[in-house]
């Protein structure tokens, strides 16, 4: 089995790495105060295209699957040592494919119309 990365993986790699040390220095504060600029965090994130990674396109996703989701949360994670800056990758992601999954007709349409 061959674990190598394709080029698309390693660049959406880099730029969650890079984004996430971005972050290294606020987080700290931000847990500690139990307060985050939630706004600027997701604001960030999505301006590095990092939203809706494993959605798929249809519903304005990137149309990548668990591999590329855990590709952009581990680097987030890793750089920024801190839970915030992967949480609007999840929010965008995370229990979106199970209502493909699990949902019918009408949960896609109530949840995922736009």
């Amino acid at each position: 089995m061959d674990f190598t990365l394709t080029p698309a993986q390693l660049d959406l790699q880099a730029r969650a790495e890079k984004l996430g040390r971005s972050f290294a220095e606020e987080v700290r504060g931000w847990d500690e105060s139990d307060e985050a600029p939630y706004r600027e965090i997701f604001d960030r994130v999505g301006a590095e295209g990092l939203f809706g990674i494993a959605m798929p396109t249809e519903y304005g996703g990137q149309g990548g699957g668990a591999v590329e989701y855990l590709i952009v949360v581990e680097a987030l994670f890793r750089h920024a040592q801190s839970w915030l800056p992967p949480e609007p990758v999840f929010c965008t992601s995370g229990p979106g494919p199970s209502m493909f999954l699990l949902g019918d007709d009408a949960v896609k349409e109530k949840y995922l119309h736009d």
